[in-house]
């Protein structure tokens, strides 16, 4: 018997450790202490997120990600494909700070003012070299 795709989506969604949450939230990261890129977190879960790479990144790099509030969390990259990468978080984060990710991204969506961190507008300028 064939299964449509969206009942293999729903059954493995269902075995995954920590719920996903769809997004699409513009930050920077530093990777290695090194050099600063661009990235678009994707989803976001307790344990990992998914981006899309301006830059390239390597798997097994550890890239220290800006999120709201002025909080940045290390995370490394297990896969890469496609201009994604998945990254897994190197110490779990908590819900709120899912949830603030996952607010954010909406209220970027609906174009009210990011609110992006002091430090995260300094990465971006320093990006884009202004």
């Amino acid at each position: 018997m064939l299964f449509p795709l969206p009942y293999f989506q729903h059954v493995f969604s269902k075995r995954r450790r920590y719920p996903r949450h769809k997004l699409r939230f513009t930050t920077v990261a530093e990777i290695q202490e090194s050099r600063l890129i661009e990235l678009v977190i994707r989803d976001i879960s307790d344990s990992g997120l998914q981006i899309e790479l301006v830059d390239d990144v390597q798997q097994g790099e550890v890239l220290s990600v800006d999120l709201p509030a002025g909080l940045a969390v290390d995370a490394m990259v297990i896969w890469r494909s496609n201009g994604l990468a998945g990254c897994r978080f190197c110490l779990p984060v908590s819900a709120p700070v899912v949830e603030a990710v996952r607010l954010r991204s909406e209220v970027a969506r609906t174009g009210t003012q990011l609110g992006l961190s002091k430090k995260c507008h300094y990465r971006v300028s320093m990006i884009h070299g202004a």
